[in-house]
């Protein structure tokens, strides 16, 4: 974002609550313009200030022992108060989030004296996420208080095809809530002459799991529910394939705009160079209840690399696991000891990537930390 300001673009973001991806963490840097509805305590939607601290003391370096514990136990407390008494929404509704956005792009870019500069939104919606709110009357929705059933689910001993398929339904109508919005934005930039003239992107940053490997949610795993995510482009650029990754999301945007990209980036632009692995790394977080200290448990990483032909998925307590995605897309059998040949040319790609990263966030973190512009 601060190489799009950088280049004369104006920028403004609207986060629907999420705390992981606002200012609190630093997510603001380079925006002229972000809201995160954190700070706004008219909006219905927004998390206490109450639950950010506990946030931010759960997730201090510090290790406060049993009070971690107490402090779990309380934030679980007060998100029933706010949800189920209180009715408070997790996070803001993408009607409000679309809504302000043309509203911004109304009154604060195309009224006022940026309208001669061009301008970047991102716009992070929240209800295709835990717990799935459904927002729209059709009956087949309205399934037991609807955005907390799968709260009373996540003991897998409990589920059933019938709330799994609950959940799905859920999952489906949040995708068309989305949807909708989504139309409203493009219909905004048809109206006013902009369209044609505007790159979109749709992405996501995860996928859902409904018991592909024996679990609920986005937890740390790297199978291709959850890692094979929409990425939907309107431009007049043409990518190199078909396939891609998002790390290679902000160099493509920086080469769409003619901006230089860092060094330190590690993704590639997508319309000059051809990706031949797919790589990811999730944080390996079960333990975070526990009293150990927080660095700890973000020491341990899930680590996958794909050709699409084959792929290899590294967990630090299982070790490596081996799938065949064109005999078995599910990734459901380990061939590791058949294909000794696919398995070592992909653990040594994994190996060098993970090297040049470390390498690439040590640049990054000595560079923030001298206040040097890279």
């Amino acid at each position: 974002v601060e190489n799009l300001s950088n280049s004369g673009y104006y920028t403004f973001a609207f986060n629907a609550c999420n705390t992981f991806i606002s200012p609190f963490f630093g997510y603001g840097k380079g925006f002229d313009n972000f809201e995160d509805y954190i700070t706004n305590k008219k909006e219905i939607a927004k998390p206490s200030m109450i639950n950010v601290g506990i946030f931010k003391l759960i997730t201090s370096k510090k290790n406060y022992g049993p009070f971690r514990f107490v402090l779990n136990i309380f934030r679980d407390l007060y998100r029933f108060y706010s949800q189920q008494i209180m009715k408070r929404l997790p996070f803001t509704k993408a009607e409000k989030l679309t809504s302000d956005f043309i509203d911004h792009l109304d009154n604060n870019v195309l009224k006022s004296k940026k309208a001669h500069r061009p301008f970047f939104a991102w716009i992070h919606y929240m209800d295709v996420h835990y717990p799935f709110v459904p927002f729209l009357s059709d009956e087949k929705y309205k399934i037991e208080k609807g955005s907390w059933k799968r709260n009373k689910i996540m003991n897998l001993d409990r589920v059933n095809k019938q709330t799994v398929h609950d959940l799905i339904d859920i999952y489906h109508n949040s995708i068309s809530v989305v949807d909708k919005q989504i139309g409203r934005i493009i219909k905004t930039l048809k109206e006013k002459n902009l369209y044609d003239n505007t790159i979109i992107l749709i992405i996501s940053d995860h996928g859902e799991e409904f018991l592909d490997h024996n679990g609920l949610d986005h937890v740390a795993k790297d199978y291709n529910e959850l890692l094979h995510t929409p990425f939907i482009l309107k431009s007049p650029f043409k990518l190199k394939q078909k396939h891609v990754s998002l790390l290679d999301l902000s160099p493509t945007i920086l080469d769409f705009i003619g901006s230089p990209i860092p060094k330190t980036m590690r993704g590639i632009p997508l319309t000059k160079k051809k990706r031949k692995y797919f790589f990811s790394q999730t944080a390996f977080y079960k333990d975070l209840r526990l009293f150990d200290k927080l660095e700890k448990q973000f020491h341990k990483y899930n680590e996958s690399v794909s050709n699409l032909k084959f792929k290899l998925i590294h967990n630090p307590d299982t070790g490596y696991k081996l799938f065949n995605l064109k005999n078995d897309p599910k990734e459901t059998k380990d061939v590791s000891k058949d294909n000794l040949k696919e398995f070592k040319q992909l653990k040594n790609e994994l190996s060098k990537e993970l090297h040049s990263t470390n390498q690439k966030e040590k640049a990054v973190l000595s560079a923030a930390i001298e206040g040097i512009d890279i």
